[in-house]
């Protein structure tokens, strides 16, 4: 293993690099890809056809994909899914700049690029505790909070501008995300990543299947955090699908307004993320987890005032931003710090595959909510993420936590 002192080592930074670009041609491709059917067919139902195709692979093979990440090597997974979503990606951009519209071939294409997200996320997740210690991991995952934030705002506008170049048009965006997955592929052939033998490899898939869902029902910390994360993400989604409606049906705002409340959130994400990065001694304890959650909760509740003073939205969702991208950043940490390195893959894997299936789950709750209870949506929404975080306060290891984490030189 290389020199892990400090989060700013070279295999870190080639790590972050090729994340920022492939992030920023994943989101110019949805944009591209979305435009496109659009236009073509005029029909937005073949979107959540390809959408759905994208998740599943997340949601269905992800206890899977942490068994192989945890078995092979970390560097060459992240290389050969980078490289396979690149190839893809190029199929979808010649099929455009064929004017070749076939939704099943595309379909057939996003379960792929999902099929690789599946393995790529659970592994990237838990080869950064072998590049950086245990003191930079918040500020590890605080970068790769940042990197999101940023090519979510930064995204859409350069997505939009390429597709309205005559030179470039929806072919060339989409082809830009195969570059962007290749070049992350290049980036990490550098990284002087040495693995260490598995001791999952000497049992069967099966058997180190269980393995990982026997430790996480086992481990009573992180199955509660498994369990509040979940939940609290179903009524965090709330904000996803009725946001839009809320400020137009409620609020009586233009879209405007709308793009204002997202780049608030964002804002909020990425100054807490830069706070972490700079600050000193942070550690993610379970304290502190659970004061973000149920913080994020408050201030969700509170965005029901809104409609007294609308520039309260602005600030509440600012507040939501920057508490759960702390939450994010100390949940991901904590569990990177406590879990065996042999088993992260595999604990990584079940969290992202809960999470992807919260999400749809939340879409028809919600949707269907949102109908009757539109102006207090919000409030209940934060009222179940204050329930849902009550259990990590009985956890009873929770008053001695700190002092057992400071006594802990490494971390």
């Amino acid at each position: 293993m290389t020199n892990t002192n400090k989060c700013w080592n070279g295999n870190f930074l080639l790590i972050v690099l090729g994340n920022f670009v492939s992030r920023m041609g994943t989101i110019i491709f949805d944009i591209a890809l979305s435009w496109w059917l659009v236009d073509v067919t005029g029909s937005a139902r073949y979107i959540g056809y390809i959408l759905a195709a994208s998740l599943l692979p997340v949601a269905v093979l992800s206890p899977i994909s942490g068994v192989f990440s945890d078995r092979w090597n970390k560097k060459y997974i992240l290389i050969i899914s980078d490289f396979l979503s690149g190839i893809f990606s190029i199929c979808v951009s010649i099929m455009a700049f064929l004017n070749m519209m076939n939704i099943p071939l595309l379909i057939l294409f996003s379960f792929l690029l999902g099929t690789c997200s599946s393995l790529f996320k659970p592994t990237i997740k838990s080869i950064i505790p072998r590049l950086v210690d245990k003191s930079s991991l918040i500020k590890a995952n605080s970068i790769f909070a940042t990197i999101s934030h940023t090519t979510k705002m930064v995204g859409p506008l350069a997505g939009g501008a390429l597709i309205a170049l005559p030179s470039i048009g929806v072919p060339g965006t989409l082809a830009f995300n195969g570059l962007s997955f290749i070049f992350s592929a290049i980036s990490e052939i550098f990284i002087k990543y040495k693995a260490k033998q598995s001791s999952s490899k000497k049992s069967k898939i099966i058997s180190s299947l269980k393995q990982g869902f026997g430790y996480v029902n086992s481990n009573k910390i992180i199955k509660n955090l498994l369990i509040v994360a979940s939940l609290s993400n179903i009524f965090l989604a709330s904000l996803v699908i009725l946001l839009p409606l809320y400020i137009k049906l409620i609020l009586k705002e233009p879209v405007r307004f709308y793009s204002f409340t997202l780049a608030a959130g964002a804002i909020g994400g990425i100054i807490i993320s830069i706070l972490f990065i700079i600050a000193k001694n942070i550690k993610p304890t379970l304290k502190l987890i659970t004061l973000t959650i149920t913080l994020t909760g408050i201030m969700l509740s509170l965005a029901s005032l809104s409609p007294i003073f609308k520039p309260l939205l602005l600030i509440f969702i600012f507040l939501i931003g920057l508490l759960s991208t702390a939450f994010n950043t100390l949940y991901y940490s904590y569990v990177q710090a406590i879990v065996d390195k042999d088993l992260q893959g595999r604990v990584f894997s079940i969290i992202y595959m809960i999470a992807t299936i919260s999400i749809p789950v939340s879409y028809l709750v919600f949707g269907f909510l949102g109908d009757y209870i539109l102006k207090l949506v919000f409030f209940y929404s934060g009222i179940g993420i204050i329930l849902c975080s009550l259990p990590l306060f009985f956890i009873k290891n929770l008053a001695n936590e700190i002092n057992s984490l400071s006594a802990n030189s490494n971390f």
